[in-house]
C-alpha cells in the first residue's frame, strides 16, 4: 500500500537527522517528500548536505521543493549545485525554484556564470535562469552575441534571449538593443516581444518610458504594441504610480489611450496598492477612456466604452447613451452594450427602448434586444413584445429569448404569440425563451412545443423543460410531462441559477489553478449536450472519447434533422463546411444562445457563412501556413483562460494550412492568444478570438480542437522527451506523472499522444462552458 503525502509528512515530523537521511532514499517518492519538508522544518545542522543531495532525485517534485527550501536556508554552500540544477534539469518549473533560490543567495555571481553558459550550442536554459534570477534580483549583466541569439531561427531562443537582455538592463539598454534590432531585422520581433513580457513582470521607469515609444508606432503589428501597452501599464506597480502613469500616457493617440487604460485597469484587479494610489491612477484611467469614447471611429470608441462600462459613473451615462443615436451603426451597437453591462442606473432602459422604436439597422436592433433582457426589468417588456413583430427574424429571436430572461409578469403571454408562428425560427426562439423564465406558465408551453414538428424546437422545448424541473430523468415524451407537471405543480419551487451558489460552486474548477482533469472535464460536461460537425481534418470528437464526455455527431446538410438547441455547444471540425439551411439553422442557434466553436478553416466555412463581418481570415498570411510555434494569453489575467497557461507552462499550437485571424470588428472581437513566432513568420499572430452573438457567442481557433502534441513537435524521440514535454508543455501535474511515468505506451509516440492528449484548445474552450453553466457573465 502506497504513504499518502499527509501520513508521510506526519511521520516525518518525528524524524531525527539520520532518520531523515534514510527517508530521502526511499522508495516512495512520497515520503521524500515529507523528508524534504521536515529538513526544511527542522533545519538540522546538516540541512544544505541533506538537500543537496536530494537535487539528484529522480523524481522532479522532491527536486523543486529541494530547490525551494534551500532558497529559505541562504546558504551559499547551495550555490554550484543550484546553478547545475537551474540549467541542466529538463522541467522549467523545477529550473525556476532553483532560480529563485539563486537570487537570495549570490544573484551576481549567478548571472556571471550563466552569462558563460548562454553562450553554449543549447543556451535556452541558461537564457531562462537568467531571465528569472535577474527578474527578482537587480543585478547587472549583458548577454554575449545578442544579435545572433535573438534573431535565431528558434522561437525559445529568441524569445529567451528577449527576456534575458532586458531583465539584465533596467536601464533601458537592453530594451534599446531589442527594438533598434526589430527595426532592422525581420527575425528581431520574437525577441523583442519577450523583452516587453520582461518589461511587464519586471518594470524599471527607464525601460517603461522608452515603451511609450513603440506604443506610439502606428506600425507596429498587434503582437508588439499589445504587449508594450501592457508594459505601459506597469508603470501603476512603480513608486508614485499616478505621477508615472501620467508621464506614460501623454502623447498616446486616443485608440492606443483607451487599450492602455484597459490594461490599467486589469493590473488594477490585481495590485496590492493602496487605496488612495489606486483612485490617483482611476482618475487617469477614466481620463483615457473618456477621451477614447467622446471621437474617432468605432475601434475607438468601443475601446474607450470598454472602461467605461466598468469604470463609469453618473457623468458618463449620458455620453453613453448619447452614442446610441449616433450615425455609425457599430457605435451604436457598441453603445448598447455598455449600457446593458456597465450601468446599473434604469434610466437608459427608457433611451434603449426608444431607440430600438426607431432603428433602421437589423444588427443594431438585435443588440438593442439582447442588452434589455435584464432579469427583472419590467420597463423592457413592452419594447422587446413589440419587437417580437420584427420582420427580420434575427431581431425577433433576439426579443424572445430576453424575454424569458426577464422573468417578469406578462413574458410567458408574449412569447406565446410565437408559439402558432409558420417560421420554426420563432417557435424555437419561444421555446428558448421559456427556458429562462423560471415560472409556472413556462412548463405548459414547452410541454406543447414538445410535439414540434422541428427537430429543434422539441429538443430546446425538452432542454427548458429539464432546466426549469431539474430534471433530467423524464423522457421527451409530451405525456411523460404532463403527468410530471401535474403532480408537482402545487409544491415545485422554481430555482433562478442566479439565487443559489450550487451550479457556481459545482462549475468553479477554474480556481484549481491547473489544467482540468479528466475527472473535472466529466463533472463539468454531466447533463450537458455537445454536438460536433464532422470534420476532413479535425476530431474533437476522438478528445471527448477519450476524457469520456457525451457528445452527438453530425455533418454537413444534416443539421436540421440534429436537434440543434441553443443550451448547448456546436464544435465545427476543420473543414467545417456549411450551407443553405444549415447557415440559418447555425445563425438562429448563436443568436438564442447558443456556443459555436470553430477550428482551422472552419473560421472561413463556418464562422464567416453565419455571423460574417466580426473576424476572417487573414489572406495575406498566405496559405503555407505550417509550423509549432508557441502561443501567450493576450490578458494573463483574461476570465477566459485558466488552467490554460499556467505557471512554467508554455503550450504550443501546430498550424497545418492554417487560417490566421483578421479583427474587423476590433470593439466586439477580442484576441484572447496569440504567437509572436507567428507574427514574424507569417504577418499575423492571432491564433484565438472570440465574439458576442446575439445571445451566444462564437470563438475560433486557429489550432485544431484535438491535435497530438507529441506527434508533430520536432525533437522528441524518447519517453523521457514525451514526458519532459507534456510537464512542460502540457501542464501534465506532478501526482499525475508520477501515476503514468512506468506505462509502456510511453516508448510509443503515437501510443502516447492517444494516452496523454493535448488539451490547451479544449481546456478554454471549456472555460466559456463553464462560465455559462456556472451564471457567470461573459
Amino acid at each position: 500500500m502506497k504513504t499518502t503525502l499527509a501520513t508521510a509528512l506526519l511521520l516525518a515530523a518525528f524524524l531525527g537527522t539520520d532518520d531523515l537521511a534514510k527517508q530521502l532514499r526511499s522508495k516512495e517518492a512520497k515520503e521524500r517528500l515529507a523528508a524534504v519538508a521536515a529538513v526544511r522544518e527542522q533545519k538540522p545542522e546538516d540541512a544544505v548536505a541533506l538537500l543537496t543531495k536530494a537535487l539528484d532525485d529522480s523524481d522532479w517534485e522532491v527536486v523543486e521543493r529541494a530547490a525551494a527550501a534551500l532558497g529559505e536556508l541562504a546558504d551559499p554552500e547551495a550555490q554550484k549545485a543550484l546553478l547545475r540544477t537551474a540549467t541542466e534539469v529538463p522541467i522549467t518549473r523545477v529550473r525556476r525554484a532553483a532560480c529563485d533560490a539563486l537570487a537570495v543567495l549570490d544573484a551576481q555571481e549567478a548571472v556571471d556564470e550563466l552569462v558563460k553558459k548562454a553562450k553554449g550550442k543549447e543556451p535556452v536554459n541558461a537564457l531562462q535562469a537568467l531571465t528569472f534570477v535577474g527578474e527578482l534580483a537587480e543585478v547587472a549583466f549583458e548577454i554575449k552575441k545578442l544579435d545572433d541569439l535573438a534573431t535565431s531561427d528558434d522561437p525559445r531562443v529568441a524569445h529567451w534571449a528577449g527576456r534575458a537582455a532586458v531583465a539584465g538592463a533596467r536601464d533601458g539598454s537592453g530594451l534599446g538593443a531589442l527594438i533598434a534590432l526589430h527595426r532592422n531585422e525581420k527575425n528581431g520581433l520574437v525577441a523583442l516581444c519577450g523583452g516587453l513580457d520582461t518589461v511587464a513582470a519586471a518594470p524599471s521607469e527607464k525601460n517603461v518610458a522608452i515603451v511609450q515609444g513603440l506604443a506610439l508606432d502606428p506600425n507596429a503589428v498587434d503582437v508588439v504594441s499589445l504587449r508594450a501597452l501592457r508594459a505601459m501599464a506597469a508603470a501603476l506597480d512603480l513608486t508614485d504610480s499616478a505621477h508615472n502613469l501620467g508621464l506614460v500616457t501623454s502623447g498616446l493617440d486616443p485608440r492606443r489611450g483607451a487599450d492602455l487604460a484597459w490594461m490599467v485597469l486589469q493590473r488594477m484587479d490585481t495590485s496590492e496598492l493602496e487605496s488612495s494610489k489606486l483612485a490617483g491612477a482611476r482618475e487617469h484611467v477614466l481620463e483615457l477612456a473618456r477621451r477614447a469614447a467622446g471621437g474617432g471611429g468605432p475601434e475607438t470608441r468601443g475601446a474607450g466604452l470598454r472602461v467605461l462600462e466598468r469604470l463609469g459613473e453618473e457623468e458618463d451615462l449620458k455620453v453613453v447613451t448619447a452614442l446610441l443615436e449616433s450615425g455609425a451603426p457599430r457605435n451604436r451597437i457598441r453603445a448598447a452594450k455598455a449600457l446593458g453591462r456597465g450601468f446599473d442606473d434604469a434610466t437608459w432602459v427608457q433611451a434603449v427602448s426608444a431607440r430600438l422604436g426607431n432603428e433602421g439597422d437589423p444588427t443594431v436592433r438585435e443588440e438593442l434586444c439582447v442588452q434589455l433582457g435584464r432579469r427583472g426589468l419590467d420597463a423592457a417588456l413592452v419594447p422587446l413584445t413589440t419587437a417580437l413583430e420584427d420582420d427580420e427574424w434575427t431581431v425577433a429571436v433576439c426579443a424572445a429569448v430576453s424575454l424569458g430572461k426577464l422573468n417578469v409578469d406578462g413574458a410567458a403571454q408574449a412569447l406565446a404569440t410565437l408559439t402558432g408562428a409558420r417560421d420554426w425560427k420563432l417557435r424555437g426562439a419561444a421555446a428558448a425563451g421559456y427556458g429562462w423564465l423560471y415560472r409556472a406558465e413556462a412548463m405548459e408551453p414547452l410541454i406543447e412545443l414538445l410535439g414540434d414538428r422541428d427537430h429543434s424546437v422539441k429538443r430546446t422545448a425538452y432542454e427548458g423543460l429539464k432546466r426549469l424541473a431539474r430534471r433530467g430523468d423524464v423522457p421527451d415524451k409530451q405525456a411523460a410531462w404532463t403527468a410530471w407537471w401535474e403532480e408537482n405543480r402545487e409544491r415545485f419551487v422554481f430555482r433562478h441559477p442566479a439565487d443559489t451558489e450550487e451550479e457556481k460552486q459545482k462549475y468553479g474548477y477554474s480556481d484549481l489553478g491547473r489544467p482540468p482533469t479528466a475527472s473535472d472535464y466529466r463533472r463539468l460536461y454531466e447533463s450537458f449536450d455537445v454536438l460536433a460537425l464532422e470534420g476532413q481534418y479535425d476530431h474533437i470528437q476522438d478528445l471527448l472519447d477519450g476524457i469520456e464526455i457525451p457528445y452527438r455527431l453530425t455533418n454537413a446538410s444534416a443539421l436540421q434533422r440534429a436537434e440543434l438547441h441553443p443550451f448547448s455547444a456546436f464544435f465545427a471540425n476543420c473543414t467545417g463546411e456549411v450551407a443553405g439551411d444549415d447557415v440559418d439553422r447555425l445563425a438562429w442557434f448563436v443568436r438564442t444562445g447558443g456556443h459555436m466553436f470553430a477550428s482551422c478553416w472552419s473560421l472561413t466555412n463556418t464562422v464567416k457563412a453565419v455571423y460574417p463581418g466580426v473576424i476572417s481570415h487573414d489572406e495575406s498570411a498566405g496559405e503555407e501556413v505550417v509550423g509549432s510555434i508557441p502561443i501567450f494569453p493576450v490578458d494573463p489575467q483574461s476570465r477566459f483562460l485558466p488552467g490554460v497557461f499556467p505557471k512554467d507552462v508554455r503550450p504550443y499550437f501546430h498550424l497545418e494550412g492554417s487560417q490566421l485571424i483578421t479583427v474587423d470588428r476590433p470593439e466586439v472581437a477580442e484576441v484572447l492568444i496569440d504567437s509572436p513566432a507567428a507574427a514574424q513568420t507569417y504577418g499575423n499572430g492571432n491564433v484565438v478570438a472570440w465574439f458576442e452573438a446575439g445571445h451566444g457567442m462564437v470563438l475560433d481557433s486557429a489550432n485544431h480542437f484535438y491535435i497530438h502534441g507529441f506527434e508533430w513537435m520536432p525533437g522528441l524521440k524518447d519517453a523521457d522527451d514525451f514526458q519532459h514535454y507534456a510537464l512542460n508543455h502540457m501542464g501534465l501535474e506532478f501526482d499525475r506523472w508520477r501515476e503514468i511515468e512506468g506505462e509502456s505506451y510511453w516508448r510509443s509516440k503515437s501510443k502516447a499522444a492517444e494516452e496523454v492528449p493535448e488539451t490547451c484548445v479544449f481546456n478554454f474552450v471549456t472555460n466559456f462552458v463553464r462560465r455559462y453553466r456556472a451564471g457567470l457573465p461573459r
